[in-house]
């Protein structure tokens, strides 16, 4: 069991629980259909212990600008990029944990055998697989009592906001107070080893799943007003330079620096 205690004094405990064994996954896959992408997992145990599995997942994708942004608006005018930091408005990778409950169950199957159970959905035309995608999926093995626990919280948390939903129940974990056992705690403790396995999707991999910026190029004339109007004001960059016009080109900012996004030049140990 776990014993908590807090900075304010407070002693918490679980009741004691057994240690479970978490089997492989078997695959993680994912499925083309016609709203997007689902992500499914398999997975089996030949001892038929395990019945009850909880899973969660990281995402990871690549994000990329619609140019290489080479000019910098600096003293009311363009100014060669450095080098350098080019390809950081250019490349990025963004990441996100699930926040869901995912979990199922094998109890009322002869054999303890999870088919194409569905963790995630990408909808069509979502940015996630505009370059390249991962995900992470890690598995669990829980105990009964878990995964009602599981159940009740995910019922309440998910399917609650309307008339005809389900009214919110209340929680009760396995986690209870020794210092005030009128408190009320909210928690559930389990013991099991992680399993995990990542799967690699490319946008080649998907033709016609049109991801789009929604971006444009326009010229601007090479002059103070129109580039501070341009750069300043209008929050766009420049990419390259029109030597036959002494204009340049640019688009507004997010399409030229994925930073703006929400990326990150924090390139994945695993990419």
């Amino acid at each position: 069991r776990l014993r908590i205690k807090t900075s304010a004094s407070k002693e918490y405990l679980s009741d004691f629980i057994p240690v479970k064994t978490t089997p492989l996954i078997d695959s993680v896959n994912w499925i083309r259909e016609k709203d997007g992408v689902g992500i499914y997992i398999n997975a089996h145990d030949d001892k038929n212990d395990t019945r009850y599995y909880q899973w969660d997942y990281e995402e990871s994708w690549e994000l990329q600008s619609i140019g290489y942004s080479e000019f910098v608006f600096q003293n009311k005018k363009m100014a060669r990029r450095d080098l350098q930091e080019i390809p950081k408005l250019y490349t990025c990778w963004k990441n996100q944990r699930s926040v869901n409950i995912i979990i199922g169950s094998t109890a009322r199957l002869s054999n303890d055998i999870i088919y194409l159970n569905p963790i995630t959905f990408i909808p069509n035309r979502s940015e996630k697989l505009g370059v390249r995608y991962s995900i992470l999926v890690r598995q669990y093995a829980i105990s009964r009592d878990a995964y009602e626990y599981l159940s009740l919280m995910k019922k309440n948390s998910e399917q609650t906001g309307s008339l005809f939903d389900s009214q919110p129940s209340e929680l009760k974990g396995n986690i209870h107070s020794v210092t005030n056992p009128d408190e009320m705690v909210i928690g559930y403790v389990g013991i099991a080893p992680l399993v995990e396995k990542r799967i690699f999707i490319s946008s080649v991999q998907l033709p016609g799943w049109d991801f789009n910026l929604v971006c444009e190029f326009v010229k601007v004339p090479n002059n103070p007003d129109s580039l501070e109007v341009f750069s300043g004001i209008g929050r766009s960059l420049a990419s390259s330079y029109n030597r036959a016009d002494n204009s340049y080109n640019g688009s507004t900012a997010a399409c030229l620096d994925c930073r703006l996004r929400g990326g990150n030049n924090n390139k994945p140990s695993f990419w």
